[in-house]
């Protein structure tokens, strides 16, 4: 899964991490977070906040990160099923 913006593409993986990378340079990741105890199988900027993003895992957590510190998650919402896929409907969010 990637999303893009502003020059900088975020990346999730099966291997519990998801990754910051800066487009002038895809060499090497920004930064490497692996904070989810599973797969992170979505990420998404959040539509309300420019410098939020949301990650979704099989490890049941929807976690939202201030993309200015990545080093610890803003948000942790736990939900009873794993996370595969969420997208927003306009004012709403769809999980699946």
């Amino acid at each position: 899964v990637c999303e893009e913006d502003h020059g900088f593409v975020f990346t999730c993986s099966d291997d519990c991490s998801f990754k910051g990378w800066d487009e002038r340079d895809l060499s090497n990741p920004t930064f490497v977070n692996k904070q989810h105890e599973a797969g992170v199988t979505c990420l998404s900027r959040w539509p309300y906040d420019d410098n939020l993003i949301m990650t979704g895992s099989y490890d049941k957590h929807i976690k939202f990160w201030d993309i200015r510190n990545m080093r610890k998650c803003v948000n942790d919402v736990f939900l009873d099923r794993q996370i595969w896929d969420f997208k927003f409907n306009g004012d709403l969010l769809g999980i699946s």
